[in-house]
């Protein structure tokens, strides 16, 4: 396996750890252990390896537009849903849904589908990160994004005493976004480094970055219980933000040297690649499915609350259900994607056979 290809297997393999903790983020309710564990790691481990591909673009009229097709377009679809929904199903008034619909469109207000806030704070973030590529001096350059970087930091910390009207709305967690993205974009010559070290054949070296992993995950545990509830969405960090910033980066290369290590070991690791690779379609999809499932669990615990079924469990019930489903709707997805390809093959022969015109190879592609 080439060295490109093997890049883009431990990301995908930590994308996919990445996305499994998300959708069991979301099952779990605060009071469960697991819930600082997860919200402590999750979020900032996707915001980091999205800034490892960070790059300059020559053109950027072309770029924005590719941005907003790929980021902002998607975002606003779920926003109409959301909203279309919040009008026939709980009577909304249409004056009401336009209005609040279209602060959301703008980062400005709560939507149903929680998750897609990433896709706006993303947009937001590549956008405006792609105007420091135009300033010549790298150097320089490299200098105003650290800036950038500890002033999203410093933002970090100011948000313990700055009252939002809404936490949860998109606006609000674009800088500590922006200073993770940065962080990733600073530190991908050391991922890579560390990747190169479990394709070479030093093991002294293997096996001290696996003693690396291991004290990072295990810190991560006790420090992330500690700190208390986070949330980088909600702009709340925890009781200590230092803490908070610690446990993000540790449990950060934590996964990634995990998603490095099971790269070199097993090179087919379908199922995790296929998150990863998907994982933005998880993201965005998977919060209806598991609202459902999470009421379906709760209802579980009401109904044989004798037994004392413990809340893991249920929650575990919770989080396979939306895998599942969720895998079945991606897989879906991908196999429309092929049919549609197919059905413009045949509907190129029967506009050839209905017009009795040669049906050729480059006629085919056009339909």
């Amino acid at each position: 396996m080439d060295r490109e290809n093997e890049r883009l297997s431990y990301i995908d393999i930590a994308k996919g750890i990445g996305i499994l903790m998300v959708i069991f983020g979301h099952v779990l309710s605060k009071s469960q252990g697991l819930y600082c564990f997860i919200y402590s790691v999750h979020i900032p481990l996707f915001i980091i390896l999205s800034g490892f591909f960070e790059k300059e673009h020559s053109d950027f009229r072309s770029y924005f537009y590719k941005t907003i097709r790929r980021l902002y377009l998607p975002f606003l679809a779920f926003v109409v849903i959301d909203y279309v929904a919040a009008y026939f199903l709980n009577n909304t008034p249409a004056k009401y849904v336009f209005v609040q619909g279209v602060k959301a469109a703008m980062g400005m207000e709560r939507v149903f589908n929680q998750p897609i806030w990433f896709l706006f704070d993303l947009f937001v973030v590549k956008v405006f990160i792609q105007l420091f590529h135009k300033i010549r001096n790298k150097k320089l350059m490299n200098l105003l994004l650290a800036v950038v970087m500890i002033c999203g930091v410093y933002y970090m910390y100011c948000c313990r005493f700055i009252d939002f009207s809404i936490r949860y709305i998109p606006i609000n967690s674009v800088i500590p976004f922006m200073s993770y993205y940065i962080f990733g974009y600073f530190m991908k010559g050391s991922v890579k480094y560390v990747a190169d070290i479990f394709e070479g054949r030093d093991k002294v070296a293997k096996f001290l970055m696996s003693v690396v992993m291991i004290h990072c995950l295990a810190l991560l545990v006790p420090l992330s219980q500690i700190n208390g509830n986070t949330s980088v969405f909600g702009c709340e960090f925890g009781d200590n933000t230092t803490m908070y910033i610690i446990n993000t980066i540790l449990g950060s290369f934590g996964f990634i040297i995990l998603s490095c290590l099971i790269a070199s070991k097993q090179k087919n690791l379908h199922m995790l690649q296929f998150l990863g690779k998907h994982s933005m379609e998880f993201l965005v999809i998977h919060f209806y499915i598991t609202a459902h499932a999470i009421n379906a669990a709760w209802g579980l615990i009401n109904s044989l609350e004798a037994i004392h079924l413990p809340h893991i469990q249920c929650s575990s019930f919770a989080f396979t259900f939306t895998i599942c489903l969720t895998l079945v709707l991606c897989e879906i997805k991908i196999q429309d994607y092929v049919a549609q390809k197919r059905l413009r093959r045949r509907l190129s022969l029967i506009y050839c056979l209905v017009l009795k015109r040669k049906h050729t190879p480059a006629l085919s592609r056009r339909y």
